[in-house]
């Protein structure tokens, strides 16, 4: 299912550029987007954690399903990688996503 984000015609056109940007993500990938837009970047393990603290509760999501809306969502060009790396509980290191500017 893939629908226009909502704007109000009062909004200005920076809204709806931005709606248009996002025309064409799922609902889930909507709510990721969303996410970004608190915490600006992130890895996979904290994006789920965002998600679940904002979203679980009433859409939940697999922490599956979120990894592969978010690399759908890069493929799109909505996100992009940062030169950064953080450390996962597992002590392992992980690639740090942000939205690409651009499209907003």
């Amino acid at each position: 299912m893939t629908s226009r984000a909502h704007t109000r015609a009062t909004d200005p056109w920076t809204s709806h550029s931005a709606a248009d940007s996002i025309a064409d993500v799922t609902p889930l990938q909507y709510r990721l987007l969303q996410c970004f837009d608190v915490e600006m970047a992130m890895t996979d393990e904290e994006l789920i954690k965002v998600y679940a603290c904002t979203w679980g509760n009433i859409w939940p999501a697999t922490d599956s399903s979120i990894r592969s809306r978010r690399s759908e969502l890069v493929a799109m060009g909505q996100l992009l990688p940062t030169h950064e790396t953080r450390k996962t509980r597992a002590g392992n290191r992980s690639i740090v996503w942000t939205r690409n500017m651009v499209l907003l």
